[in-house]
């Protein structure tokens, strides 16, 4: 079985992982299932955290993040309990321990894994869940996301404006603690993004809601907003909850 990856299993090498009292992530899902595909994203990038070594525990097998194809092994899946699809189920100690049916964003999943396996840390990351690296999953997160800010970066004669504004959303991010999702991209490296997002100038911050755009600042106004600004924008939409906890 492949490492450090999302490995396909069969009933035998799942029983085997769960009875191994290691955390494991299980997918159930089917090639033909349009939402299993749009979880796989995230499903991609929760395993490149969880089996970087920062939660290995000695003596427990490493956290593995797992795939059956519930075509493929009918039975299993059905004894599992799945009624639709995807389904991921969380196990820790050999036990079930939380179940989510239906695509989830990369924050959602992080979430949902964090409260099943007890590994807050999920929650406290600002690296590999800040960046967005196609047009394509943007374009589900913002779907997915309930409420989402979102910060567009450019270069060239934009590019002092936009380191500018990449530190004061690192900076949202810490004071809001995960709260709400806060998103940069490189517009360079997603073509076609300004056009798809209709900006006119970069950098730009984006706030989204339900999947659709509520505010937007483009170049020196982006560039000048202030951590407090952009956390009343936040307030103005979510409520009070988007204030630092």
């Amino acid at each position: 079985m492949q490492q450090r990856c999302v490995a396909e299993i069969g009933p035998a090498e799942l029983d085997a992982a769960i009875q191994g009292r290691g955390a494991v992530v299980l997918d159930v899902y089917a090639v033909w299932c349009g939402p299993c595909k749009f979880l796989e994203p995230a499903l991609t990038k929760l395993a490149r955290r969880l089996t970087s070594g920062e939660f290995d525990e000695d003596g427990i097998p490493g956290p593995q993040v797992l795939r059956l194809d519930s075509d493929r092994y009918t039975t299993k899946a059905t004894a599992l309990g799945v009624e639709g699809l995807p389904t991921v189920i969380f196990f820790k100690n050999g036990v079930e321990t939380g179940r989510f049916e239906g695509a989830v964003s990369l924050s959602q999943l992080e979430d949902a894994a964090a409260r099943a396996l007890g590994m807050v840390e999920l929650l406290d990351d600002t690296g590999s869940s800040a960046e967005v690296s196609s047009l394509e999953e943007l374009e589900l997160t913002v779907q997915m996301e309930e409420i989402l800010l979102l910060g567009v970066l450019g270069s060239g004669k934009s590019e002092e404006n936009s380191v500018a504004l990449d530190g004061t959303l690192q900076l949202l991010r810490r004071q809001l603690g995960g709260q709400l999702q806060v998103l940069t991209l490189d517009a360079a490296r997603i073509p076609g993004v300004g056009e798809s997002l209709q900006l006119g100038d970069l950098p730009a911050v984006v706030i989204f809601q339900d999947g659709q755009k509520i505010m937007q600042l483009e170049g020196v106004d982006a560039a000048a907003a202030s951590v407090e600004d952009l956390q009343e924008a936040l307030e103005d939409v979510a409520g009070p909850s988007a204030s630092a906890g």
